[in-house]
């Protein structure tokens, strides 16, 4: 274009014209195409959509144009906002800057800011009187922004403020409404040189709140012709006021009378603007940039093809076709096509549209041939505060509008959408899909009035929508709970029990109705929902991507959820529903993020319901806030705070609160739904659901619901012959096509004639068919093809043996997973779970999983029980070896941990139960036994009913050894009457077999077993033949014998031996039935003889009554049965009177089960049940042996198990002896072969000791104060038993029942080392007395009870279970006192004072003593008593307990130092009660029992925080002793007190007494097999010995075997501690770790950035804790009088930064301190392989302590200042080592020479110089191997011994040596102490002399000589002398100091002598020598 024509347009022409512009593409372009302007770099001031859109376009014309989509660059305006959400257009921008963020007036619509920043990025180009109603509009607003609807002058105030305040500084204009019109615009084009076109129009009247929301092109609803018109005064417009580039021209039209009117001219390209260019093929943004180049649009490509001319041309274009050959040779532009648009915005239609921000979590839309969309944002970014509310634009394309809506609609339902935000997507479908759309009949306010009228979008049908809220709200929660549970096992700390959770209640609002729902989650991915009785199983699996699939009624949903203020927001299927909670009307809360703006209202103002009282900004909107309730609002925000959603505005008070609606409740059901997921209806398919369900309730998972039904359903599918062919054919489908097809065929012939001819499955043939198969194949491929039919294989051996050996399979392998489990759990819980922790640190839900499963055991051993249940019924059959039944079972009954403790014990009776043939077998048994005796079979003859059953034959089952009353009650009813009487016979015989049986009688009946003439027994006996026969157990005082008995039987008296014993009889029948009984009761009786008690005897018949309880539903309770036996029994008490029946013993026979009995007897007028004889034939009641009772009182508590007997006992003269006695009687049954008596012992005891301890829980909570219970167990018939077997049964008894013998009271112990036992003083708190705290009283008895002990010298052990210090506050007081407030009549002003009425004082007074200070006054008209201080009645309710918290701390200190003091701390310790652990030095701390300062709650409260969750997360054992504040801990009390009787068995009786030497089983005399080798190992071996890995022999150590006892094994592990014998000799021992040990630190709770350290410490150094260890133990050894051996094994301390901050040299130098006071033996003794080096040397020198320490070392140590490494860096360096070279190696000493012979030549010499080199090379190694053995050679046991450091002893001698070592000074100490005590002025080393001084032929270097030496020394003589020399010094010093005193002392001791010795002193007088002669 010429030059002239771009002068025209000069004031276009940018910076970079063509003059200026580099050289380029772009550059020829513009110069080609006639621009004058080369733009290369475009700022755009806008953001969102715009940016990506423009960004977008230019680039694809860039690409097309210039073959590079980058020759246009972009800058773009990045807001913080912006760059936060990771906004696309930044993305996609080549660079950006970054601008202030806020509201656009900061950025994007500030003009001056905008050009600013175009200078500073060197871009080329900016790219920028009339009624109501009216509308008020900002002239820069848009897209919604700033433009009101006013419909009255109430609002207009509010409506302008709002517009000037979302467009602020923009001109504003009031114009009046158009009622019902469209929008339609025209999009125009104008470039520099005056030229303007239409490019088709828009219609956009779809629009909410004047946005729009919905645009199409072309315009369809205005005529062509109108439509004409509109786009010529476009043009025009565009020509008058010289517009230049893009714009469009807005009209409102009248579809009603076809009319238009001009709206506004928008001077930029707008969003909806791709609507044009797909119908015109116009690439606006890059006409828009071509024409800012100075192109004329006939330059430009597009424009020229929708003209129809060629696109490179460069003729010009007729755009108005003005003349009149254009239209031949260009064409009228035509749209093609229909195009809809929609607008997705962030914004919830279900709140009018209110925008909202946040983040996105999927953005998933599929573009296809007719569907086009772009978007700001993408699945990692978001929108922030200040951004457009739009994210994205949808283009739909078709043929017509019908085509290009449809097109939309179903790319709508494709888009999936998920963020923190609402959209408008599903809402655009209904739209879309309404009549109105369809047939374009709308206006611009149809949305406004859908919306008005609630038009919502599609939403999820209701039940769905409510359940789906109920499972995702379920699950959130459970995720939320395993997720916390794994936080804190992360850290190292144990979550508290219920921190995992599988129910769940919550209600929430959906569409106005409460739904109350309880969940409870049935697996990982199937949850149970109950609503109002019914229940909804739901499948739930998370997805990947966040969101939930959930299964229903077969049919899987896909749903995804947001957390909104007071809501869950719900996607199900994507509709969109809101679950809401209850909405409290007075909390005024903001609904989303953003500004507030402004309130409406002030403080204290009115608002009605409905009324607006704030506004606030969001995403450049301004959304009013509405009151729901009227009330008057109390701001705490204030204008122009950013917000959050749920943030507080103000605060509502209601005027009438009982006005608030509350949602209705939901008070149906759900409809019934089917199953989440179809299951086959196939046996295999129907297994392995209901082993899934099974299995799921094992995995800790709720479905006790249907556990019945489907255990039920598993038993019934588990025994159809079906199931085996039904999984091998599911198998063998998999496998078609895979398989050789000969073998398929072979195995399918096989499966198909074993099923159509009803056979057992063919398992044997099918792995017999596999097997030939294999062995035909290549070695290579058989384990690739028998991996390929794996499946087919275990089917076959699964069903080998047959459907039931695979039922019993299947139960086993329930059984194992329950035990699996289990067994992890055994113990302390905490350690359990820190150990399932380290096992499994990478994966922490499988720690959460197994423990989920453990804290659900009450809920699993249901099932397993129901289980064992099954296998009892099962009997013996059921443990066959191919079942792995008794595997399992023997699993189970190992268990021990107390949640399992019914299993266990089910387990085991179940062993033995199925020991014995089953209850069908032993009936079969029987009978034939029975027949035998009824009809015996002779060869030869026929014989029937011949009389009387042979009692021969019976024997087999009357003195049979095994249980026979279960079955026996079978044959009480049958058809040959000879059996009847046989076991009626058996019963008598079996009964009173220690009784004389003279006569057996059988009285025949009619046989119909209706009660009118049943078949009785009836006979006589006498008491048996026992020096002391037994008597009938009686409970009342005035029957019971004052004397002790040998046992009990059915008399009442005792039987003198010369006495006549009384004839009595018996009788005895069974009935069917009550009703039969009542029939025959007095026909029975009448069989007994008649009595006369005028003959003064008690009445002496019996009567046995069998009631046949054989089907279920004919039974009753068992008290109903007692009431009916009573109530006949006293209806027919004259009879029995009349017939002498002194007892009626009932007995109820249920199938299968022994008998159980109710015992009545006459007790005064009426008969009443002897209860202490409840479930036991009265005639073997002597077994229980209840006369030895005699001295209690006792009443029977009943309990469920048959065989036990328990009965509460206070005693007849203290009745405070509270107990239980338990008596349990055994009944063995046949034991099989495999079972030895042993075995039977164990486990039949172990049971019954089971079923007694779980009685005693029982009634152990009716009776508290119960103690040293006992138990008594008889095993009624004799069992053929060594005694040998019978220590086996019961050595491990306590371990095993040890723990609940101990809590139950059930107690006993001794001490070996002391059989007479031992004086020792216990002190304990009473928990139950004031929780056990500390109160003056209690502090002082407890220092006076530790005094005794001091005072004694006995070791002192406490009891700690407390509560600290005590608390309280004068309860006399609280009810009398009075309060003056700071303003009278009104209390909520404050109190001012307390004080008393001079009534309440007066009362006060009476009461005596001073409770409280006062001060009289005068005050309100009236006296009152001011009270100044309470000091309360009662003592200990404040700082008197701290003083005797001070005091027992003291005393404890002090014990300490005095006495051996230990501690078990048996239940909480807390405030002094720490303390006093702490002081007391040694302590053994209960597992789950915690040690502290402060409990949790209150520190708790402290940090204002639910931080920890239990007290032991502060001092548990985890805590204690890990820092050794704990010696040891314990699981149990039982075990806590071992732990204190095994320590105290190494201490002396008292002070200063002699040490419990033991004979040891493990001689002295012997060789250690272990020698410590030179790499790492644990130095426990060497102590105690261990056993070898690989020949599995014992190797011993160097104690005595099975002595060694470990304390402080929790802290500083590299340091091991403890105490053992040798040769009997107790001894403290340390040693040392050659292992690296990992400490662990845990993390804190209270800081939430604390996490578990894990610290490694190297072996054999000391640090800061193993140093103070080391201390600690050698000051309690000390203490403890025991003889020490250290096993030194220590390069050195730890000299570190940290550890010299963490005092290393304190606890070093403690170290010193120890040994320097030590008063017993010290031997260090350095180890085979072991050293000691530097300062480890220095603090366990002899001389440090040498009349006690010894030091040794083994002749494989060594010792030195430094390693041999140190020593030759330091010492022997390279010049010493050339030296020795030189010295020692001939061949270095030639070349050295020839470097140095000046007589050489240069070049020899260097050649020397290079041989010298290479040999020196060479020889280096060597020489520092001879270096570091030279300086070994300094360090070894020889050198020490020289040095007088050390004496060395061989290892493997090393325990002979110390035995006698040891003795030897002990004996030694103890003559040197009675030396000492005889004269303490004399030295130790005198003393010693002394004493060798008495052995002189013994060499004091032989150790066992002395020992035999002086052990046999009488010192007396010695003594003697010493005393009377030491005596005599005393009174010569008293005599020179004090002459007259000392003879006045001489005068009386004169005075004090015999005659005889007064004349034996006169001669000594005589005859002594005087002073100085």
């Amino acid at each position: 274009m010429a030059a002239t024509e771009h002068q025209k347009v000069a004031h276009f022409i940018g910076g970079n014209s063509l003059d200026v512009a580099p050289p380029g593409r772009v550059r020829d372009f513009v110069k080609e195409h006639g621009g004058h302007t080369v733009i290369t770099k475009v700022l755009i001031a806008n953001n969102g959509i715009a940016a990506v859109k423009e960004i977008r376009s230019v680039r694809q014309w860039s690409y097309e144009t210039f073959g590079s989509e980058r020759a246009i660059e972009f800058t773009v305006m990045a807001t913080p906002e912006d760059l936060k959400v990771n906004a696309e257009y930044i993305r996609m921008a080549d660079r950006y800057v970054e601008v202030p963020g806020g509201t656009n007036n900061n950025n994007y619509a500030n003009v001056d800011f905008i050009v600013d920043v175009a200078e500073r990025s060197g871009v080329h180009a900016v790219a920028e009187k009339i009624g109501y109603p009216v509308m008020i509009k900002a002239s820069e607003g848009g897209g919604g922004k700033g433009i009101r609807k006013v419909e009255s002058p109430e609002t207009f105030k509010n409506a302008f403020g709002a517009v000037a305040g979302e467009v602020p500084g923009s001109p504003i204009f009031i114009m009046k409404l158009a009622g019902s019109a469209r929008h339609l615009e025209v999009q125009l084009l104008a470039d520099q040189y005056g030229n303007a076109i239409s490019l088709f129009g828009r219609d956009c009247s779809v629009q909410r709140r004047h946005q729009k929301i919905i645009e199409e092109a072309p315009v369809t609803i205005a005529t062509p012709d109108v439509f004409e018109e509109m786009e010529k005064a476009a043009v025009r417009l565009s020509k008058l006021v010289g517009y230049v580039s893009a714009g469009t021209v807005e009209y409102l039209y009248s579809p009603a009378d076809n009319t238009f009117c001009f709206l506004e001219l928008n001077p930029r390209l707008q969003v909806e603007h791709p609507t044009t260019e797909i119908v015109s093929g116009v690439n606006l943004p890059a006409a828009q940039l071509q024409v800012a180049m100075g192109l004329p649009l006939h330059r430009i490509r597009d424009i020229r093809q929708l003209y129809g001319l060629a696109p490179h041309g460069s003729n010009e274009i007729d755009f108005e076709f003005s003349r009149p050959d254009s239209s031949q040779h260009q064409r009228k532009p035509q749209p093609k096509g229909h195009v809809v648009a929609v607008r997705i915005t962030a914004e919830n239609p279900d709140a009018g549209f209110k925008p909202s921000s946040g983040s996105l979590q999927e953005l998933n839309f599929r573009s296809s041939t007719n569907v086009w969309g772009y978007f700001s944002v993408n699945s990692a970014g978001g929108l922030h505060e200040f951004a457009d509310s739009q994210f994205g634009h949808i283009f739909a394309y078709g043929g017509d509008r019908e085509e290009s809506r449809k097109n939309m609609v179903v790319a709508l339902k494709e888009l999936s959408i998920r963020g923190d935000f609402r959209t408008t997507v599903e809402y655009l479908i209904k739209l879309l899909e309404t009549s109105a759309f369809t047939e374009n009949i709308f206006t611009t306010g149809w949305l406004d009035t859908l919306i008005s009228e609630n038009l919502t979008a599609e939403r999820p049908d209701s039940t769905l929508a409510v359940i789906c809220g109920a499972v995702t709200k379920a699950h959130v929660a459970s995720e939320a709970c395993w997720s916390e549970y794994r936080r804190i096992l992360d850290k190292g700390q144990v979550p508290a029990r219920d921190t995992i959770k599988t129910v769940f209640r919550f209600d929430f609002i959906y569409e106005g109705v409460r739904y109350p729902f309880t969940a409870t989650r049935s697996s990982l991915t199937t949850w149970s929902v109950y609503l109002n009785g019914g229940r909804t199983t739901v499948g739930a699996r998370p997805l990947a991507d966040g969101g939930l699939l959930v299964l229903l009624d077969g049919k899987s949903h896909s749903v995804y959820w947001r957390e909104e203020v007071g809501a869950v927001r719900l996607m199900i299927d994507a509709k969109t529903c809101l679950i809401e909670q209850e909405n409290d009307p007075t909390q005024l809360l903001s609904p989303s993020p953003g500004k507030l703006v402004r309130f409406l209202v002030e403080s204290g103002d009115h608002l009605r319901a409905g009324d607006t009282y704030a506004e606030i900004e969001v995403m450049k909107m301004y959304m009013p806030l509405v009151a729901s309730e009227d009330g008057v609002p109390t701001f705490i925000k204030q204008a122009g705070v950013s917000l959050e959603p749920g943030d507080v505005i103000g605060i509502l008070e209601l005027d009438d609160p009982t006005r608030v609606k509350h949602a209705k409740p939901f008070e149906g059901q759900l409809p019934p739904l089917g199953a989440p997921t179809v299951v086959g209806s196939k046996p295999h398919q129907v297994l392995a659901s209901n082993l899934s369900t099974l299995h799921n309730i094992l995995d800790g998972f709720d479905n006790q619901n249907i556990m019945n039904s489907t255990l039920k359903e598993l038993l019934e599918v588990l025994r159809s012959p079906e199931l085996p062919y039904s999984d091998a054919n599911a198998i063998l489908s998999t496998l078609s096509g895979r398989m050789p097809p000969k073998l398929d065929e072979s195995i399918r012939s096989a499966i198909e004639r074993a099923s159509t001819g009803g056979q057992e499955f063919p398992a044997a043939r099918i792995k017999k068919l596999i097997e030939a198969h294999l062995a035909d194949l290549k070695p290579q491929d058989r384990t690739m093809t028998r991996s390929q039919l794996a499946a087919l294989i275990d089917v076959a051996e699964r069903f080998r043996h047959g459907l039931k050996a695979h039922e019993w399979l299947t139960i086993a392998s329930l059984l194992s997973r329950y035990e699996q489990t289990e067994k992890l759990f055994g113990g302390d819980i905490e350690a359990r779970v820190l150990k399932l922790r380290e096992e499994h640190k990478d994966d922490l839900n499988v720690v959460a999983q197994l423990v989920l499963s453990h804290i659900k055991a009450p809920n699993k051993n249901k099932l397993i029980l129901a289980l064992l249940d099954l296998i009892k019924e099962g009997g013996a059959a059921a443990l066959n070896p191919e079942t792995t039944l008794t595997e399992a079972l023997t699993s189970l009954a190992a268990l021990e941990s107390r949640s399992t403790n019914p299993v266990s014990l089910k387990a085991r009776e179940v062993l033995i139960l199925c020991q014995l043939p089953s209850y069908d077998e032993r009936a079969v048994q029987m009978e034939a036994v029975l027949k035998q005796s009824a009809s015996p079979a002779y060869y030869g003859e026929f014989r029937n009913n011949q009389g009387d059953p042979n009692l021969e034959v019976l024997k087999e089952l009357t003195d049979s050894r095994w249980i026979v009353f279960d079955v026996l009650p079978t044959f009480f009813s049958h058809s040959d009457t000879n059996i009847i009487f046989a076991s009626l016979a058996v019963y008598v015989r079996r009964a009173y077999r220690a009784y004389s049986v003279l006569t057996i009688d059988y009285e025949e009946g009619d046989g119909m077993d209706d009660g009118d003439a049943p078949h009785v027994v009836t006979w006589r006996f006498k008491l048996g033949q026992s020096s002391s026969p037994p008597s009938t157990p009686r409970i009342n005082e005035q029957n019971m014998s004052k004397h002790r008995q040998g046992s009990v039987s059915d008399l009442s008296y005792l039987i003198l031996k010369n006495e006549t014993q009384p004839l009595r009889t018996g009788a005895m029948a069974s009935f069917p039935d009550l009703q039969a009984l009542r029939k025959g009761f007095d026909k029975i009786v009448g069989y007994l003889p008649s009595f006369d008690p005028s003959e003064g005897v008690e009445p002496p018949n019996v009567l046995n009554i069998a009631l046949r309880v054989f089907n279920e539903k004919d039974d009753l309770e068992d008290t109903v049965w007692r009431e009916k036996f009573l109530e006949l029994s006293n209806e027919r008490k004259e009879i029995m009177n009349e017939h002498g029946v002194r007892r009626v013993s009932f007995m109820l026979c249920r199938k299968g089960q022994y008998p159980w009995y109710f015992t009545l007897r006459e007790m005064g007028e009426d008969w009443k049940e002897e209860e202490a004889i409840r479930n036991i034939e009265p005639a073997l009641a002597y077994q229980l042996e209840l006369s030895r009772l005699s001295n209690y009182k006792i009443t029977p508590c009943f309990a469920d198990a048959r065989q036990v007997h328990i009965y509460h006992a206070v005693g007849r003269e203290n009745v405070a002896d509270q107990r239980f006695f338990i008596r349990a009687l055994v009944r063995p049954g046949r034991l099989p072969s495999s079972m030895r008596t042993a075995e039977f012992l164990i486990s039949e005891t172990d049971r019954l000791v089971g079923a007694i301890l779980d009685a005693l829980e029982v009634v152990s909570n009716q009776y508290r104060n119960t103690d040293c219970n006992h138990i008594s167990m008889n095993f009624v018939y004799n069992l053929n038993v060594g005694i040998e077997e019978v220590h086996e049964a019961i050595a491990g008894f306590l371990e095993r029942h040890g723990k609940r013998l101990w809590r139950l009271h059930v107690t006993g112990a001794e001490t070996p080392e002391y059989p007479n036992g031992r004086r020792l003083v216990v002190i304990a708190n009473d928990i139950t007395f004031r929780i056990g705290s500390f109160g003056p009283k209690e502090d002082d008895y407890f220092y006076l009870a530790s005094q005794y002990a001091r005072k004694h010298g006995v070791p002192r052990i406490y009891l700690s279970a407390n509560s600290g210090a005590r608390i309280g506050v004068a309860e006399e007081v609280l009810n009398l006192f009075s309060c003056a407030w700071n303003t009278p009549g009104q209390p909520e002003k404050g109190v001012n004072y307390l004080y008393l009425t001079p009534e309440a004082e007066s009362k006060l007074r009476e009461m005596g003593g001073q409770s409280v200070r006062t001060q009289e006054i005068e005050d309100e008209g009236e006296t009152r008593y001011k009270i100044t201080d309470i000091i309360g009645l009662q003592d200990g309710l404040g700082v008197e307990c701290l003083k005797g918290s001070g005091l027992i701390a003291g005393e404890t200190s002090r014990a300490y130092d005095d006495i051996f003091t230990i501690t078990l701390v048996t239940a909480r310790s807390v405030g002094i009660g720490a303390y006093l652990v702490r002081l007391g030095q040694r302590a053994v701390q209960v597992e789950g029992q915690p040690i502290i300062l402060t409990g949790a709650p209150a520190l708790n409260k402290v940090l204002g925080r639910e931080v920890y969750t239990s007290n032991l997360q502060l001092g548990g054992t985890q805590i204690m002793y890990k820092n050794g504040v704990s010696h040891m801990t314990a699981g149990s009390d039982l075990e806590g007190a071992t732990h204190i009787l095994r320590w105290l068995s190494y201490v002396p009786e008292h002070r200063s007494g002699p040490l419990p030497v033991t004979v040891s089983r493990d001689a002295w005399d012997r060789d250690i097999d272990y020698v410590p080798p030179k790499g790492p190992y644990d130095p426990r071996w060497f102590i105690e010995g261990k056993r070898d890995e690989i020949s599995s022999e014992w190797m011993s150590g160097f104690f005595d075997e099975g002595s060694f006892q470990e304390t402080l094994s929790g802290w500083a592990q590299t340091v091991v501690v403890g105490r053992a014998r040798l040769g009997g000799i107790p001894m403290g021992i340390i040693a040392v770790e050659t292992r690296t040990i990992e400490r662990i630190v845990p993390a804190d709770p209270a800081n939430a950035a604390s996490f578990e350290q894990r610290i490694m410490e190297a072996g054999q150094v000391w640090y800061p804790n193993s140093a103070h260890k080391t201390a600690q133990a050698i000051f309690d050894f000390n203490r403890e009088q025991l003889p020490l051996i250290i096993f030194a094994n220590w390069r050195g301390f730890s000299g570190g930064q940290q550890d010299m901050y963490d005092e290393v040299l304190k606890y070093g130098s403690k170290i010193v301190d120890g040994l320097s006071s030590y008063k017993q033996p010290i031997f260090v003794y350095i180890v085979p392989n072991g050293e000691l080096r530097g300062g480890a040397w220095v603090v366990l020198d002899p001389s440090i302590n040498p009349t006690h320490m010894q030091m040794y070392a083994d002749v494989e140590s060594r010792a030195g200042v430094l390693e041999p490494e140190g020593i030759v860096e330091i010492k022997l360096r390279k010049d010493k080592l050339v030296a020795l070279m030189e010295r020692t190696d001939p061949t270095y000493a030639i070349h050295k020479k020839a470097s140095k012979d000046s007589s050489l030549s240069a070049e020899e010499r260097a050649a020397g110089t290079s041989e010298l080199s290479r040999r020196e090379s060479d020889l280096m190694p060597t020489y520092k191997q001879i270096a570091l053995l030279y300086a070994d050679l300094h360090d070894r046991t020889g050198r020490m011994e020289a040095k007088g450091c050390a004496k060395p002893v061989q290892w493997k001698n090393a325990r002979r040596h110390f035995h006698w070592a040891v003795r030897a000074q002990l004996a030694i100490s103890a003559a040197v102490a009675k030396l000492l005590a005889a004269s303490p002025q004399m030295t130790t080393e005198e003393a010693k002399q002394r004493v060798f001084a008495q052995i002189p032929q013994v060499s004091q270097q032989d150790d066992r000589a002395v020992t035999e030496a002086v052990e046999g020394l009488d010192l007396s003589d010695v003594i003697a002398q010493v005393t009377s020399s030491h005596l005599t010094q005393q009174l010569m010093a008293l005599v020179h100091s004090h002459r007259k005193v000392g003879f006045a002392g001489l005068v009386g001791v004169v005075n004090a002598l015999t005659d005889e010795e007064k004349a034996a002193f006169a001669v000594a007088l005589q005859t002594a020598t005087p002073p100085g002669s």
